[in-house]
């Protein structure tokens, strides 16, 4: 088995003291200020933050998860959890920082995240994404061999059931059967 590139990469698992970074690190990525924003952006679609320290911690500590943090500049730099269900994975919360998206970090922390998944025995990889809104989104996972489902779920972070500016807002499930 080829093992999936992960070069240039900084990672060691987060942990509980990382929560307020991790959601600080999320936030500039999906909700940052104006002239901050990365290509994931979700300002159009939500008011305010994405996430808060006590739903990052929350993930840190279910002994479920595998959060994954790629540190650069001192800092985590970029960010990605695994959340071990059975025989799949269901990946969230990836995140790089602004100024270093489109540097390919963010497939990198993918390609992590999959073996990782891999490592638990897991035959398949699951998320979520607004495909309906962020189709440059559903495009980078299916570039990744994301396939898209037809199964709809509603937001469960409360941000995004509170802040919502778009109507509706449904994220559809993706998945991608992984190769041992």
């Amino acid at each position: 088995m080829r093992r999936a590139p992960t070069d240039g990469l900084n990672l060691r698992k987060a942990c509980l003291p990382d929560a307020q970074a991790i959601a600080d690190l999320v936030n500039a990525a999906y909700s940052g200020r104006e002239g901050e924003r990365g290509w994931t952006s979700e300002a159009e679609i939500f008011n305010g933050n994405r996430i808060d320290m006590d739903e990052v911690a929350a993930l840190l500590v279910d002994p479920r998860v595998i959060f994954l943090a790629h540190l650069e500049d001192g800092g985590i730099a970029g960010c990605v959890y695994v959340c071990i269900k059975g025989m799949s994975a269901y990946l969230g919360l990836l995140a790089v920082r602004p100024d270093l998206q489109a540097k390919g970090i963010g497939k990198r922390l993918v390609a992590e995240a999959e073996r990782v998944a891999r490592a638990m025995l897991c035959d398949k990889v699951e998320i979520t994404v607004m495909t309906s809104h962020r189709p440059e989104l559903t495009q980078f996972y299916e570039r990744r061999g994301y396939a898209r489902t037809g199964r709809f779920r509603k937001p469960l972070r409360k941000t995004a059931t509170l802040d919502a500016k778009v109507e509706g807002l449904r994220l559809e499930w993706m998945e991608k059967q992984l190769r041992c």
